[in-house]
């Protein structure tokens, strides 16, 4: 498995470069908050916080490419219910593409796949 660069909305992820990714995340901010708790400076988590947002959304971009659909697809998103149960199914439950497609290479192209064949 590769990963792709953090800021940028070309590309495709994978399923567990999102979980890796994300997990990521969330230790961070984790992190930052209780640095907040036990500092000075309580904005601390808020602005790590907003420091992830530009990395997260490029992520959630890569990942809905690598499902072969356009990243204006994540605005389903906003629809309560139906719109958020998609979303979520897409980008963290369902396998990309196979192969090479619009927007680059397969993220697991490098796995040989003959090995697991039925």
């Amino acid at each position: 498995m590769r990963f792709s660069p953090i800021l940028s909305f070309e590309g495709r992820a994978s399923r567990a470069e999102l979980w890796i990714m994300l997990g990521s995340f969330v230790l961070l901010w984790l992190a930052a908050e209780f640095a907040s708790w036990t500092s000075q400076i309580p904005e601390i988590g808020i602005v790590c916080l907003w420091l992830l947002v530009a990395p997260i959304c490029a992520l959630l971009v890569k990942r809905m490419h690598d499902r072969g659909r356009s990243a204006w697809w994540l605005c389903l998103g906003l629809v309560p219910g139906f719109g958020w149960a998609w979303v979520i199914l897409q980008l963290f439950f369902m396998r990309g593409d196979r192969g090479d497609s619009a927007y680059g290479q397969d993220p697991l192209y490098d796995i040989d796949w003959s090995n697991y064949a039925a």
